[in-house]
């Protein structure tokens, strides 16, 4: 049966799904998936806040897939719920089907299937939603994914070449016929996440207006920048009497303890310590963040935190930290030197010894 759906899905007119389009009525029920790790869906939170600007009275859920994300969108405001599916795939077939049947068991008006959730338009089709904007066809670090299924949707959006990940993900606010504005960041950790950030600077002895959070670690080594290098500017930051806090998640302990071990200076080793919500609350007080290109580095651009970003393989231009100019400092290649990055990250330090940025309220 479901061989037969996908070839029928294949030669089926356009006009025959999009006439379906709920244009005329306000959207009740959204859901929006975003499935993949903790960078991906830190990039995704503006386009959640401007959906909640845009519907104040809709019920707007998301369908995440890992723990990562589960966490990341269980912190924002503007999110009701979060689904639960498995990434990554592939799924079983009776996975498949239960994802189908939990969508339609939401009566969405609409899903928007953000970028990389290729393949979705189907078991949208097959749910039942109404409404079903998605991409075409994206490009990533990762290779190009495609839509199977574009005449499945019922808007169909385009990645724009060069563009920041955060506004690529913004069309799909677009999509819905509201306004699209400049990406706003809204995260609000639990109380219970501050009161265990706080402890920790209590246990070690850091006091977080002179904290520089540094994360050496990222799921693909090729992005990672040398130990060595991390060493050299962490010290320097020591130096100017920072207290020094390495990050990591758990399987990062021999980066950061190789870090650790080539410092002259002393630091605090967190790895595997903390949960994303207690690094939110971290990264919220911290003077600084020092990192690859990688999650931690998405959440601390989120938090407000003034970054430092290292992309050794990847394209700064579109996954880069989305934050004001001033508070930013981002190197590309595998030959950035270690001087370079302590010129900047002391920059930074000197433009932070005043009060931190209001943050805007949710």
């Amino acid at each position: 049966m479901l061989r037969e759906l996908l070839r029928f899905s294949r030669v089926a007119s356009a006009e025959a799904f999009r006439r379906f389009r709920p244009r005329s009525r306000p959207f009740e029920r959204i859901l929006v998936t975003r499935i993949q790790n903790v960078g991906d869906c830190v990039v995704m939170l503006p386009t959640l806040a401007q959906i909640r600007r845009s519907f104040p009275e809709a019920r707007i859920d998301v369908l995440a897939g890992t723990s990562a994300g589960e966490a990341i969108f269980g912190m924002c405001p503007a999110v009701d719920s979060v689904l639960r599916t498995r990434w990554p795939g592939p799924l079983s077939r009776s996975e498949i089907w239960r994802e189908i049947e939990m969508i339609r068991s939401g009566n969405y008006d609409a899903i928007l299937l953000s970028t990389q959730e290729t393949g979705m338009a189907l078991k949208a089709f097959l749910a039942g939603v109404p409404m079903r904007a998605g991409f075409d066809r994206i490009i990533h670090m990762s290779g190009v994914h495609t839509e199977r299924f574009p005449l499945l949707l019922t808007d169909v959006l385009r990645q724009p070449e060069g563009e920041h990940e955060a506004l690529v993900n913004l069309q799909l606010v677009s999509a819905l016929g509201a306004e699209v504005g400049e990406p706003r960041f809204c995260l609000k950790p639990p109380d219970a996440a501050f009161e265990s950030a706080s402890n920790l600077f209590h246990e070690t002895g850091v006091d977080p207006a002179s904290c520089v959070v540094v994360h050496a670690g990222t799921k693909q080594a090729i992005k990672r920048w040398p130990a060595d290098a991390f060493a050299a500017v962490c010290d320097a930051c020591a130096e100017a009497r920072m207290n020094v806090v390495l990050i990591g998640a758990p399987g990062e302990e021999e980066t950061v303890q190789e870090v650790s071990s080539r410092m002259r200076q002393r630091s605090v080793n967190l790895c595997g310590r903390t949960s994303l919500p207690e690094i939110a609350a971290v990264l919220m007080q911290c003077r600084a963040f020092l990192g690859n290109d990688s999650g931690p580095m998405h959440l601390a651009a989120a938090c407000g935190a003034a970054v430092c970003a290292i992309f050794v393989a990847s394209d700064a231009q579109t996954w880069g930290p989305w934050t004001a100019p001033e508070r930013r400092r981002v190197f590309s290649g595998p030959d950035t030197s270690p001087a370079e990055v302590t010129s900047a990250m002391l920059e930074l330090l000197e433009q932070g010894s005043g009060a931190k940025p209001a943050r805007e309220a949710c």
